[in-house]
């Protein structure tokens, strides 16, 4: 498997999908895609102000995805405030997103709706 590969498909995949916050991410795609952006902010900090311009441009993709990812597990968005829990929280959010992807369920209409709740 190219995981370079499967690493650059998963971040333009965020920001195509940087307004859709309904469909699925699966745990490969996030982290994929979320090591690229490590990257990138760990190269910009040797500019002046690149890091935090990066941080603020993908703030709303980044979102988007990890509401995707909570999607995909089954786990409700709003979870995602379990971050403001000091430390705890922040593990508990990261242990949400390694959870295993529920089966698609598929009746004809589609296919985004058709998650197993």
């Amino acid at each position: 498997m190219d995981y370079g590969r499967m690493i650059g498909l998963a971040f333009k995949e965020m920001w195509e999908d940087w307004n859709n916050f309904v469909g699925r991410t699966d745990v490969t795609e996030f982290w994929g895609a979320f090591m690229m952006n490590m990257l990138i902010t760990g190269a910009a900090t040797t500019f002046d102000y690149l890091a935090e311009a990066y941080l603020i441009l993908s703030a709303v993709p980044v979102l988007a995805m990890l509401v995707r990812r909570l999607n995909d597990s089954g786990t409700h968005w709003a979870w995602l405030f379990v971050c403001l829990i000091p430390v705890a929280g922040w593990i508990f959010l990261i242990y949400l997103t390694f959870k295993k992807s529920l089966p698609w369920v598929y009746d004809g209409d589609d296919l985004e709706e058709d998650v197993i709740r």
